[in-house]
């Protein structure tokens, strides 16, 4: 493990280019546009809650999207997805001993769905990382952007790249809407 130490903030938001493949993300996603609407997320598209609490969630506004759930049970090459993650927990700089993953979620953003600001780490979600890895490119809008706006994570912009952070109080992000199309990405969280 590696000791922080950095002063910059923004060295913590680290992109891995390619971290999966494109046959893997091609393959997500044929399996993905098939699964229903739902209120379940382990069996479709549940339409998401945002964190109105310590320990309570509820639709707003501030969080527009559908979500749904993956394991090795449900998805196609849960095996990529897993090497992927292993590959984040060796090369990300500031590990942390973050190894147990707490959930892992596709999120499907339509035109006009966003994140506004929030973090990941609360009370009823505790969470030591962040990973947010884009299945698809063809869509317009939908920037990922931490503290206000402030910072676009470089090398974030195509099928299988991913952006890892910490979930904790000092990293606030958003999705901002989506302009066009649909914008997938997995988002795993470890502690």
């Amino acid at each position: 493990m590696k000791i922080a130490d950095s002063l910059d903030i923004k060295d913590y938001v680290v992109s891995f280019k390619n971290l999966l493949s494109n046959d893997t993300c091609e393959q997500l996603m044929s399996w993905l546009r098939t699964l229903p609407e739902s209120a379940d997320p382990w069996t479709g598209w549940a339409v998401s809650e945002a964190a109105i609490g310590h320990d309570s969630n509820a639709v707003t506004d501030h969080r527009t999207c559908h979500f749904t759930m993956l394991n090795a049970q449900r998805a196609p090459n849960f095996a990529n997805l897993n090497l992927a993650l292993t590959h984040v927990n060796e090369h990300y700089p500031f590990q942390h001993n973050s190894h147990s993953i707490t959930g892992i979620q596709v999120i499907r953003y339509q035109a006009g769905h966003k994140f506004k600001e929030h973090i990941d780490h609360y009370s009823g979600g505790l969470r030591t990382l962040s990973i947010s890895i884009l299945l698809n490119d063809d869509f317009t809008g939908g920037g990922l952007s931490f503290w206000q706006g402030r910072y676009v994570p470089p090398g974030f912009t195509q099928a299988g790249d991913a952006v890892v952070f910490p979930s904790s109080l000092a990293f606030p992000h958003q999705v901002e809407p989506v302009t066009g199309g649909e914008r997938y990405s997995v988002v795993v969280w470890t502690q």
